[in-house]
């Protein structure tokens, strides 16, 4: 299996994500962000979602900065007016989502 050097560990290489679209709910902090860097490893285009800017837009700024491609969108997963305004930016971006990773909650 193919690796590449993340932060301070080898993170597992799936060429076959390359290009893909994530959307990644609750991925500002813990697992979720977790989640976002090693799929932004993957050459995957990250949508990280959160409810609080400042730690969105922290995490998406950490991605940009090892050259990932990531946008941030902030929105409350128990809101559905919010989830479709999520899908919107997503789809306005990047086209559909090919992945959906749920940590919200």
């Amino acid at each position: 299996m193919n690796t590449t050097t993340y932060q301070a560990f080898q993170a597992p290489i799936f060429p076959d994500l390359t290009g893909k679209v994530a959307v990644v709910t609750g991925s500002s902090s813990g697992i979720g962000a977790e989640v976002c860097r090693m799929l932004s490893a993957n050459q995957v285009k990250v949508v990280v979602n959160g409810r609080h800017l400042p730690a969105v837009e922290r995490l998406v700024a950490e991605i940009q900065a090892t050259g990932g491609q990531v946008i941030g969108a902030v929105a409350d997963c128990t809101q559905a007016l919010e989830v479709a305004q999520l899908y919107q930016k997503t789809e306005q971006t990047w086209g559909t989502p090919d992945i959906l990773m749920a940590f919200a909650g």
